[in-house]
């Protein structure tokens, strides 16, 4: 979210006031709006009842698409992609409301164990610096997300709250999550020597589609440079000829060298 916004306002694009002033609030809203593939979104809210009148919203995958009759912003494929990448990049949590669960963002991480680790609660395990010792190696411990954001049940113990709803997982040491791992592993592992090779099969064949994939990204770039180099030749060609003016050029000729920024 922040990169996006980064990027809208390097790029000077106002939003709905008018300002060039984005948040990462207003980008989720956008990256939210299926108005920009065509579509309008029913079925967001309701109240609860007569009396109060409170709105309660829907989880965005009750919501009901109807296609509209105006032109889109965005292609429909490009939209979902974006959603399918959103999904990848949050979780689902246990709120405070019993029975009821809220999805949160989550930041990729290549730690082992912060991917595997699962509370009691649901709750996926932050991974922190637990101390640095004499030698100046770190050691670093998990934290259950929910502890964190929400508040200890102990704490609340402590002061005669409710605790309903709250995690009471103390935080975990990372040190003793390998060693129970080794030993795990000799206990289970008779014969090593296989899962070593399929280890490094699996590894060599990350490494080869990660070059694969680079490939490709680089041979994209090249084209997108080409291509905006070209059209700031064509440009300034016309300029030199007389055919565009000086202040008609100015626009697309900032546009393509934004192009040929974010490309280098």
């Amino acid at each position: 979210m922040r990169a996006i916004m980064g990027k809208l306002i390097e790029n000077k694009r106002r939003c709905a006031n008018g300002l060039i002033k984005w948040d990462t609030t207003k980008v989720s809203r956008v990256l939210h709006n299926a108005t920009y593939m065509g579509y309008i979104s029913y079925n967001k809210s309701y109240r609860n009842n007569f009396l109060d009148q409170k709105i309660i919203r829907n989880k965005e995958e009750e919501f009901v698409l109807v296609k509209g009759d105006f032109e889109p912003i965005i292609p429909e494929d490009v939209w979902y992609a974006c959603r399918d990448l959103r999904m990848d990049r949050s979780t689902t949590v246990p709120a405070l409301v019993k029975s009821k669960q809220k999805r949160i963002g989550v930041t990729p991480t290549t730690d082992v164990w912060a991917n595997k680790l699962r509370c009691a609660c649901g709750s996926r395990f932050k991974r922190y610096k637990w101390r640095q010792d004499k030698n100046g190696q770190k050691h670093y411990g998990y934290s259950c997300y929910s502890r964190i954001n929400n508040g200890s049940a102990e704490k609340r113990r402590q002061l005669d709250l409710d605790t309903e709803g709250f995690c009471d997982m103390p935080t975990v040491n990372e040190t003793k999550l390998d060693v129970m791992a080794a030993v795990l592993f000799d206990n289970i592992i008779v014969d090593k020597a296989p899962v070593i090779e399929e280890a490094a099969n699996i590894l060599n064949q990350t490494l080869k589609e990660m070059k694969t994939k680079n490939k490709r990204d680089l041979s994209g770039y090249q084209q997108r440079i080409e291509k905006a180099e070209k059209k700031l030749d064509s440009l300034l060609s016309l300029r030199a000829d007389g055919e565009i003016s000086r202040k008609n050029i100015s626009e697309p000729s900032q546009s393509v060298s934004r192009i040929l920024k974010n490309c280098k």
